[in-house]
């Protein structure tokens, strides 16, 4: 807080003890106009409970403090970057699935020497394939949501204001083997 002291021509003001008001120690004459100020002087003494707030060990806490979460929102558009990217490599491998599939079956169609069953494992191994790069993706992107839900966890609310638990991971076990090769 801030201590306002000043002198008037014919008026004595001094600041009581809240900080907040001034008292009139001496009453002005009638004659006293607001133009007979002559000396305003601005003191600032910090109360104590100020210097508490502002010590050093304090400061440092709040830097840090600052310094974390900017450092966490940081990582979390990271994440969110890199859950785009994952997104965007899954569409590409789909879409080259389908081009694969596509020059197969065309190869396949024109191709009468082979056997249907041979056919169709051609095209299961090129899906077995893609389903196994497609799951080795997902698989990094659930992570990454998983380490934006710690992040979000660890500083207490998420972007939408929001407390949330770490969620467990959900345990899925990917197989990529042909249904037939499955063992019950």
């Amino acid at each position: 807080y801030s201590r306002l002291s000043f002198s008037m021509a014919s008026w004595r003001v001094a600041p009581t003890e809240d900080d907040y008001t001034f008292e009139i120690q001496d009453p002005p004459p009638l004659s006293a106009t607001p133009y007979s100020i002559w000396c305003c002087h601005y003191n600032t003494h910090p109360s104590t409970e100020q210097q508490r707030k502002m010590s050093g060990a304090n400061w440092m806490d709040r830097m840090k403090k600052a310094g974390k979460s900017v450092v966490d929102a940081g990582a979390k558009t990271m994440l969110r970057t890199d859950i785009v990217f994952l997104d965007r490599e899954i569409k590409t491998r789909k879409q080259a699935f389908g081009i694969e599939i596509y020059d197969l079956m065309e190869d396949l169609e024109s191709n009468d020497n082979m056997a249907v069953q041979d056919k169709e494992s051609k095209i299961r191994a090129a899906f077995d394939a893609a389903r196994k790069d497609i799951a080795v993706i997902q698989a990094k992107k659930e992570c990454k949501k998983e380490e934006m839900a710690v992040l979000e966890a660890e500083s207490g609310v998420d972007s939408a204001g929001m407390n949330y638990d770490i969620p467990p991971s959900d345990g899925v076990v990917i197989n990529n083997d042909h249904p037939s090769q499955m063992r019950a």
